[in-house]
């Protein structure tokens, strides 16, 4: 059997089974928080987190004690008071930052998951109801790769679709069942539920509990989650449970909330200019934003740099409500920036909001975005 020695430098017992005997010193101390303050002078002295080193060494003993401190939450509350630099919140996968660096923005998710998110894009969101879910690491268990989670990826991308339409709601867990074939918020991530077993038993709560197959957005599932367990993560004011309504004939439910203020139009464009330097580029589009009527800002594209100078195509459009729209084409600019067109004609270098990219991409990103912010 292959030795792991990530997981003998995390074990409990390993730092008293290879401790040199010192002389012994009148402080009343655990032996836990004396470990955890030696990654805490660690972080101190370096301004960082131990890293995995790719050569075996002390600093990569106290990473791996730092991850044991992490996944273990009786450890973790021994020595909580101790944890100043907050390094214990942090995901395990969190390990060689800097903790004097600023974090990069690279990607959505960086976006939508850093702690300072909303201060970051200012008033994303106008109505204060819709609170920020903390993504943090989930104790995932027993949650493995789905294998077949294709069959699964469209039925996510139509929830998203349907949240940012309107026909879906997503609304505080509150005395709700967990049903088969409903999909929830955990932690910030989707979930589906495929099954629940028909075994039911009572657990140590007293409570009926059940096993299920959960399959989760980010490509994981869990065929043995127990009900009760999800039930409580849902409750959990920590955790910001939510549950996604069915699809919503009529009125909304947003309507009870006031949840129709018109911020502006998201618009995708295509170009119809014959300069074949243009016109032979495949899956080319302009995303913009406009506050009145998408028909009026077109008209007189032809004399426009911005559309290149030719006429348009309107080939996909969104109406936003309480979200801010202007930053909305922001955020979906700056997703997009590696596709970004530079154009080399020093008359169009001006024209800076097209991208490479397919329609469909766009589309399920517009949506995701929307749907992501409302969790």
């Amino acid at each position: 059997m292959a030795i792991n020695f990530d997981d003998i430098f995390n074990d409990m017992d390993f730092d008293e089974l290879t401790k040199v005997d010192k002389p012994k010193k009148n402080v009343n101390e655990s032996p836990e928080v004396a470990k955890f303050q030696e990654i805490i002078d660690f972080v101190n002295d370096n301004k960082r987190e131990p890293k995995k080193t790719s050569e075996w060494s002390h600093e990569r003993a106290l990473w791996a004690r730092l991850q044991g401190f992490r996944d273990n939450d009786d450890r973790a509350a021994l020595v909580k008071k101790y944890d100043l630099n907050g390094i214990l919140e942090r995901p395990s996968c969190w390990t060689n930052n800097d903790l004097t660096d600023n974090q990069k923005v690279e990607d959505l998710d960086t976006i939508l998951n850093e702690s300072n998110s909303l201060d970051d894009f200012n008033n994303l969101l106008d109505v204060s109801r819709y609170k920020k879910t903390i993504n943090a690491a989930d104790k995932i268990g027993r949650r493995k790769h789905a294998k077949n989670f294709d069959q699964y990826k469209k039925l996510f991308e139509e929830v998203h679709a349907d949240i940012a339409s309107g026909r879906r709601n997503i609304l505080p867990f509150k005395q709700y069942d967990i049903e088969e074939n409903r999909f929830y918020i955990q932690n910030g991530v989707m979930l589906y539920i495929i099954s629940i077993s028909r075994n039911k038993f009572i657990g140590d709560n007293g409570k009926l509990n059940a096993r299920m197959h959960v399959i989760y957005e980010n490509g994981t599932e869990n065929k043995d989650l127990l009900l009760q367990s999800l039930a409580s993560s849902l409750y959990s004011k920590e955790r910001n449970g939510r549950m996604i309504t069915e699809v919503i004939d009529g009125n909304s439910i947003a309507e009870d909330f006031g949840a129709n203020f018109t911020t502006g139009y998201i618009y995708v464009l295509k170009s119809l200019s014959k300069d074949p330097e243009i016109s032979k580029i495949s899956n080319l589009y302009k995303i913009g934003f406009t506050n009145n009527k998408i028909e009026q800002r077109l008209k007189n594209a032809k004399n426009e740099i911005t559309y290149l100078n030719a006429p348009v195509q309107l080939v996909l459009s969104a109406e936003i409500k309480n979200i801010n729209a202007q930053l909305l084409e922001r955020t979906l600019h700056h997703v997009f920036k590696d596709k970004q067109v530079i154009f080399q004609d020093d008359k169009l270098k001006k024209a800076t909001e097209w991208f490479i990219i397919s329609l469909d991409d766009i589309e399920v990103k517009i949506n995701k975005i929307i749907s992501d912010l409302q969790k």
